[in-house]
């Protein structure tokens, strides 16, 4: 089975009439539709995003890894293109993921209080990646204030409290574990158990505020009708 190559720098048109000549391989079938959105895909991350108007293009984003321009790719069939493309989605995502988490976490102030125990700062920015997990759920967070205690007691358990600040209640939670990374997962299960439900309490009242909205309206055409 020959090779076919696809050339990001061509235009599109052209880059089409290449991957829908390639054979399908593999055990699924890939449609005409599929492929050219897979296509269409290489080429936002390639050269960006644009918007067609009477001055011609204009770029509303710009391109994520252009270097897929450099030299054509080359693929046997439809499923290999396919693979290709779903990988680099996948690689973009994880990116943007971690550029997001680490924005995030430089957003979202951490105050760490230790006690009896030393951390680096490796063990900060584990905290604060930990942490910013939290306010994802909580968007309105302002910041979170931590204790951690080194071992003690008969069990020897390292100690992570929390109390996250917010609008109003405050999020409080404490975890103990034989290893000081464990300790600070369970405190932000825990916190993040504590903001779902939460962000469940401040929907409630809006949905109750709808239905009594409503209700006078009814009760007022019932008695309406009723003369």
């Amino acid at each position: 089975m020959k090779h076919i190559e696809i050339d990001l720098n061509a235009p599109f048109e052209q880059s089409m009439r290449a991957a829908l000549s390639l054979p399908n391989g593999g055990r699924a079938r890939a449609g005409q539709e599929e492929v050219v959105d897979a296509l269409r895909r290489l080429y936002t991350v390639a050269h960006g995003r644009a918007v067609q108007t009477s001055l011609g293009p204009i770029p509303i984003a710009p391109p994520i890894d252009p270097s897929l321009k450099e030299a054509p790719l080359s693929f046997k069939c439809r499923s290999e293109l396919l693979a290709f493309v779903d990988r680099r989605n996948k690689s973009v995502r994880a990116a943007s993921e971690r550029v997001e988490d680490r924005h995030r976490a430089q957003e979202f102030p951490v105050h760490i209080t230790p006690h009896n125990v030393r951390i680096g700062g490796g063990l900060r920015k584990f905290i604060g990646r930990k942490l910013s997990a939290v306010s994802r759920v909580a968007g309105d967070a302002l910041g979170a204030e931590l204790v951690v205690r080194g071992r003690s007691g008969e069990a020897h358990l390292f100690s992570v409290s929390a109390r996250v600040a917010l609008p109003g209640r405050d999020l409080q939670g404490n975890a103990r574990h034989h290893n000081l990374h464990g300790a600070i997962n369970q405190l932000v299960a825990k916190l993040t158990r504590l903001a779902r439900k939460r962000k469940t309490r401040l929907r409630k009242p809006r949905r109750m505020l709808r239905q009594h909205a409503v209700m006078p309206w009814l009760a007022g055409g019932a008695s309406l009708f009723a003369l």
